[in-house]
């Protein structure tokens, strides 16, 4: 039987594109104190000082990203900018941002498994928010979403912690000791040695939405209460 599933017409905006890859960790050193860059700014670290992997932008002479895009894969920097931000995954910040949130919370589409494990009420996600349209373009056609996603709106939104690599100091310098299979949140002892690639967000005051009845309706852009821990 063909898939009634439409080819993506759009490109999300946190997915990976060819000809973007991780700096070399030639620039990482540690201290006493864990991982750093010798040529660290601020952008480098999120708000709880965790370290960040680094990754180039395949750009356009006008600043439009180009290149295949690898949906499997999620860019580093913009992830973590949709989820510190609140902003629709797929939507262009430059270009158009419509708004995620408003009075029942931010729209999230939880993916299967995630309600089973976690339930909706305190669910732990890498997938940030979504706009309504872009959430609808998504479950038609998305076939991983067909399988018991569920369009949720979270009025407390909470950054929970991040996903990446550890690494340990040796005589010889730096190397990798763990690709970590789960999260770590916020305020666990191994993350002062690990470079963060996916921030991870808990939703609380969860309530499921119907995107028909939400694209139907009227919504004013009400802010979430949102907190950074």
């Amino acid at each position: 039987m063909a898939s009634t599933f439409r080819r993506p017409t759009t490109i999300p905006f946190v997915v990976s594109r060819q000809g973007e890859e991780a700096v070399t960790v030639d620039y990482l050193e540690a201290d006493e104190y864990g991982l750093h860059y010798v040529d660290e700014t601020a952008l480098d670290r999120d708000s709880e000082r965790v370290l960040w992997a680094r990754c180039t932008f395949n750009l356009t002479n006008d600043g439009d990203l180009r290149g295949r895009p690898d949906f499997a894969s999620l860019h580093p920097f913009r992830q973590r900018a949709c989820m510190e931000k609140l902003l629709c995954q797929v939507c262009v910040p430059r270009v158009k941002n419509l708004p995620t949130t408003n009075e029942l919370g931010t729209l999230f589409i939880v993916p299967p498994g995630v309600e089973k494990e976690y339930g909706l009420e305190g669910a732990v996600t890498s997938h940030p928010p979504l706009c309504v349209p872009h959430a609808q373009q998504s479950m038609r056609e998305c076939p991983h979403l067909a399988k018991g996603a569920q369009a949720v709106r979270a009025r407390k939104p909470q950054l929970w912690g991040v996903h990446g690599v550890v690494y340990k100091k040796r005589d010889d310098g730096l190397a990798p000791i763990e690709k970590l299979s789960s999260a770590i949140p916020y305020g666990n002892p191994v993350l002062p040695w690990m470079l963060a690639s996916q921030m991870y967000m808990r939703l609380g005051g969860v309530t499921v939405v119907d995107l028909e009845t939400e694209a139907s309706r009227a919504s004013n852009h009400v802010p979430a209460t949102f907190s950074r821990r």
